[in-house]
């Protein structure tokens, strides 16, 4: 979605979860469609940006955090994917407990593969709410950038390691767990007047210009405990899996402001 805001083409997608496919090809039904990544294969130099979530069970502070013996570790999967087509950017995007996993040897060893073939990495800590949604939800975003696509050893890669090399881009008031407003509640005052807004953006040179606070007039208003909601469970799944797309737009923006000359639309 933040691609599309961009302008730029959606040229294909990897999801195995079959709601979220439904949802993926009624809003992009002319992008190829690929179920399993373990048996996708990436064409050398089919894009210039790959992103991608990769699963966050093996990480997350709610779960049990068995890394890399969690079946859902897919980010050997992803890596492999990055050597075949060998984009200009990589965007990756996972949980905060990504960071913590074996004293931050599991990101390192994401680092260390990304580098390995020819990526400079920055990681970045961005919360939701830093692009006015109603909740933290902080994510980390790893963003890797390769001048020479293909060859390896093509830049000397200066990452600081340990705390300091993960950024908070931006902060916010809301404190982890808090939600401004009662998103439960479909009826609340909040989401009312929010609702009241007009969700579709103005478009300038073929990207999407919003106004801070307009953007989230779409956000869903599915409520933990809202009963009678059609497809409730596969919603809430599908929307905790998600990534935020307003994150990725200020991301995809800083990218094409750097490097305008090389992003094909």
């Amino acid at each position: 979605m933040a691609a599309q805001w961009m302008g730029w083409e959606n040229v294909f997608q990897v999801e195995i979860d079959e709601w979220c496919q439904k949802v993926l090809t009624k809003n992009f039904p002319d992008v190829q469609k690929f179920k399993d990544i373990k048996e996708f294969r990436g064409d050398p130099g089919s894009v210039d940006i790959l992103s991608g979530g990769f699963p966050c069970q093996p990480f997350s502070l709610a779960g049990k955090r068995k890394g890399k013996s969690d079946a859902r570790n897919l980010w050997p999967e992803y890596f492999r994917v990055i050597q075949e087509i060998k984009p200009t950017y990589v965007v990756g995007e996972n949980v905060v407990g990504l960071i913590s996993m074996e004293d931050g040897k599991t990101l390192e060893g994401i680092f260390n593969d990304l580098e390995g073939q020819g990526y400079q990495v920055e990681s970045f800590i961005i919360p939701a709410c830093s692009v006015e949604a109603w909740h933290r939800r902080d994510r980390i975003w790893i963003v890797a950038y390769s001048g020479h696509p293909g060859q390896e050893g093509s830049h000397e890669v200066r990452v600081q390691r340990g705390s300091e090399s993960f950024t908070e881009l931006a902060s916010c008031d809301i404190q982890p767990g808090e939600i401004q407003g009662n998103v439960s509640d479909t009826n609340s005052q909040g989401l009312q007047k929010r609702k009241g807004q007009d969700p579709k953006p103005k478009r300038k040179n073929g990207r999407a210009q919003f106004i801070r606070g307009e953007w989230w007039a779409s956000e869903p208003g599915v409520g933990r405990v809202v009963h009678g909601l059609p497809n409730r469970v596969d919603r809430i799944k599908g929307l905790g899996n998600a990534i935020v797309p307003q994150v990725a737009y200020e991301i995809f923006k800083a990218i094409e402001l750097l490097d305008i000359d090389r992003i094909k639309p």
